[in-house]
């Protein structure tokens, strides 16, 4: 009765190491696909490591631009470091301890799409969309409520 016991536990630890090794590639697609709703842009990465309960290292980070701009991308880092506290992690709000960008790049580029036209605030875009929120006073985008607000 004891061997079977003992058997079936280490049985459930391996299943258990297993579904955590392989469950890292899930949770950094679900990571990358998060980033890409709240920047609004396709974001890559070459790997995404996972410490679980301590950080997270993204390695070669990319945002691509939007349309035809000169520049692949509109955000490159070599290496993002992430550190969270684990209690946060059980709560509504996530405390992150350190936030490292190693080697990081921004592209901003102005593009005049039509030179035929005398009028640059239509013929003018950029890769981040600020020129069109500057000249069309474009209404501020409307956030969904937060579940609860915590003043420290």
């Amino acid at each position: 009765m004891n061997k079977k016991i003992i058997i079936i536990s280490i049985l459930i630890f391996i299943l258990i190491l297993f579904f955590i090794k392989f469950n890292e590639t899930i949770i950094s697609k679900y990571i990358l696909t998060k980033i890409s709703k709240w920047t609004e842009r396709t974001v890559t990465a070459e790997s995404v490591d996972i410490k679980y309960f301590k950080k997270i290292n993204f390695n070669n980070l990319e945002i691509l631009n939007k349309g035809n701009f000169s520049e692949k991308n509109m955000f490159e880092v070599k290496k993002l470091v992430i550190e969270i506290e684990f209690l946060s992690l059980f709560t509504d709000l996530i405390k992150i301890k350190k936030f490292i960008l190693h080697e990081p790049k921004f592209f901003f580029e102005i593009k005049d799409v039509s030179k035929e036209s005398g009028n640059i605030e239509e013929n003018t875009k950029d890769n981040i969309g600020l020129l069109d929120k500057i000249t069309k006073q474009t209404k501020p985008k409307i956030y969904p409520l937060k579940k609860k607000i915590k003043i420290f």
